[in-house]
């Protein structure tokens, strides 16, 4: 399976597993809400030190709308669409709730009513062939 990564000046870069530190070009800051050159981290390293924070804390969670809440969770919503591909990545790998965020940061829903979580995620994935994120 293979990835693309679009970083906001339009820069499509192949974002796999092996060459997941390297595919952006972004960096952030202590306010990971805008891209700065002068940390050295990269986008996709925060990206999955916020989902690995946002596993571990929320494991034990049965309420989607707590785990939804957590702020490492927020902050991947707010990282913005140069998120959606590891996302779309972690939901295939690791499957957990990332609709909300998915929907959060494209403003679409491509899940039909009364879908299981199974079938939501289908769907993401479906979706994310559709628009380039996935192959």
């Amino acid at each position: 399976m293979s990835l693309y990564w679009q970083d906001w000046g339009g820069q499509r870069s192949a974002f796999t597993q092996n060459t997941a530190t390297t595919a952006v070009a972004f960096v952030w800051e202590r306010d990971i809400t805008r891209p700065d050159l002068a940390t050295g981290e990269s986008l996709v390293r925060v990206f999955q030190a916020l989902a690995d924070e946002w596993y571990n804390a929320t494991a034990h969670f049965s309420n989607v709308q707590r785990m939804t809440r957590h702020p490492a969770y927020q902050a991947i919503i707010r990282l913005g669409r140069p998120a959606v591909p590891g996302i779309l990545y972690e939901l295939e790998v690791r499957p957990h709730f990332w609709f909300t965020a998915l929907e959060a940061i494209t403003g679409q829903n491509p899940v039909p009513l009364e879908s299981d979580v199974m079938e939501a995620r289908a769907a993401w994935l479906a979706w994310g062939r559709q628009h380039g994120y996935l192959r």
